[in-house]
């Protein structure tokens, strides 16, 4: 395949590059804690990455275990989930084939995919299965790298599944587990990490254990990110909070809350992001009121996201009666990709309300 890569290319064996990459040069060496975890990774022999087998892993085996020792182990299973076929596109009238996307939450989605679109085009649908919004992602099939380019998906067969691998941490316990060593048993604290909608985990501190190791642990022990906020009394959580556990609360146990920002976001377009102008011909009575805006769409969006996205720029209670794309009027019951109308750049729309 011209357009992928395989893992095996990573320039530095001592990096993850399920843990820490970017989508342009494939590693981010920046990754916040990652000394830190492996300072605790060189403290616990329970975690032996053997990068030289990973070439011969397959991402896409639903046994695959990412070869940690003991109970340490990162797995892509698509096993216990939901394989209702989504059609996404059905105002996409061509032959389509069903690929399943699974993503580090071990979630799979099976979509229709048509045949016709491009690497980049796969990136963008990808996009809305990640396991958080704002994680940075590569795609890989069977153990090869696919790259986001504008290449066809012709040698992905009819029912692939595709691993969404994701700059996120592989969760491990050897922060925690190193807290009881470093300040005993006596003084145990039980800290109960709640959501809004009723997740919630508990774990045990040593009372002389700091604010900062409880962020740390928490991250650590889940695989998360610091897209996912740790309150406590209302207050965020700051790196570096040297103040002890016993120093803040006398209880035995408490909570600490997990918020989101992220939480409620919008879908992200399908396609290569295309760029219009949008000229608003808004009739009251005799008199007609001209009003120009930028618009910004998926190519593989349909002609009735477009009507939608134009109603809601423009905020107003009467209705498109005509809409025009490229001087071609569009009806709204006519619903049509982007793409496949011959709109791949910039394009101008004319709506008459």
């Amino acid at each position: 395949m011209d357009s992928t890569q395989n893992f095996n290319d990573y320039p530095n064996q001592n990096i993850n590059p399920l843990l820490c990459f970017n989508s342009n040069s494939y590693l981010n060496q920046n990754y916040k804690y990652l000394n830190q975890i492996n300072q605790m990774n060189q403290m616990n022999n329970n975690i032996n990455f053997n990068m030289n087998n990973f070439s011969q892993m397959n991402p896409m085996n639903n046994n695959l275990n990412y070869n940690m020792n003991n109970n340490n182990f990162m797995i892509y299973n698509s096993n216990n989930n939901n394989d209702n076929i989504i059609d996404l596109f059905h105002y996409i009238k061509e032959e389509k084939k069903i690929i399943k996307f699974i993503n580090s939450d071990y979630k799979s989605y099976s979509i229709k995919i048509p045949i016709s679109i491009n690497k980049s085009d796969l990136y963008s649908i990808a996009d809305n299965y990640k396991s958080h919004p704002s994680l940075k992602f590569i795609l890989s099939y069977k153990n090869i790298m696919i790259k986001e380019d504008e290449s066809s998906i012709e040698e992905i067969p009819e029912g692939a599944e595709i691993n969404i691998i994701e700059e996120r941490y592989i969760p491990n316990t050897c922060y925690y587990d190193s807290l009881k060593k470093k300040y005993g048993n006596d003084d145990i604290r039980n800290i109960t990490f709640k959501k809004s909608d009723g997740y919630q985990k508990v774990l045990q501190f040593p009372g002389k254990a700091t604010l900062s190791d409880v962020k740390i642990s928490f991250y650590n022990k889940y695989g998360l990110n610091e897209n996912m906020n740790l309150l406590y009394s209302a207050e965020k959580l700051k790196d570096n909070d040297e103040r002890m556990i016993k120093d803040i609360t006398s209880s035995s146990s408490f909570f600490m809350y997990i918020y989101d920002p992220m939480k409620i976001y919008n879908r992200k377009e399908f396609g290569k992001i295309i760029f219009g102008n949008l000229t608003a011909k808004i009739k009251t009575g005799e008199k007609e009121d001209i009003q120009n805006f930028k618009i910004e769409i998926g190519a593989l969006e349909s002609t009735s996201k477009l009507y939608r996205k134009i109603e809601s720029l423009l905020c107003k209670s009467k209705k498109i009666k005509k809409l025009y794309l490229d001087n071609k009027e569009i009806n709204k019951e006519d619903v049509e990709s982007l793409k496949f109308l011959g709109i791949k750049e910039g394009f101008n729309v004319i709506a008459e309300l």
